[in-house]
């Protein structure tokens, strides 16, 4: 009995390590989320809100960008780099910041709008996972993963001349 007793709890405790041993890691933990709303000032004019997050990785490994979700719409999401250029695709060390930005568009319902021209919004989507901020990022590393951007701060909007 006590040899059964021994064997039974070495197979607890393995099985107990095992299961503690397969925790994922968060890839990314916030460090900053600023958005900005910009608004045209000729009728008709869109408002742009701006985002800007910045994000530190847990881990090494390569991700791709997908989409944003805020405002109620969906957007592309794009990697800031150090020239120009934007990105989708990055490899990152552990430690290294990432800057992430994009822009949800509102297309102005002022029914004043003499210039014939006409802006489309961004899609309208719903946040696919639960969001206190309603802000979440969609990326792929080998398999499609989000990101709760848990809160951010709104700077003073600008007004267009």
């Amino acid at each position: 009995m006590k040899r059964l007793s021994l064997i039974l709890t070495i197979l607890v405790v393995l099985g107990l390590c095992a299961f503690t041993s397969n925790k994922t890691i968060a890839d990314f933990k916030l460090v900053s989320a600023t958005k900005m709303v910009t608004m045209g000032g000729a009728a008709g004019s869109p408002t742009y809100t701006q985002y800007k997050i910045t994000l530190k990785a847990q881990r090494s490994f390569t991700f791709t960008c997908d989409s944003a979700f805020a405002d109620g719409r969906i957007t592309s999401l794009l990697i800031s780099s150090d020239t120009s250029y934007q990105l989708k695709t990055k490899k990152v060390k552990k430690g290294q910041l990432v800057k992430l930005n994009f822009t949800i568009v509102q297309a102005s319902d002022n029914g004043n709008n003499n210039t014939g021209l006409q802006f489309s919004s961004s899609p309208e989507a719903k946040v696919p996972i639960n969001s206190k901020s309603g802000v979440v990022l969609r990326y792929y590393t080998s398999q499609k993963k989000y990101f709760n951007v848990s809160s951010v701060n709104t700077q003073l909007p600008v007004y267009a001349p």
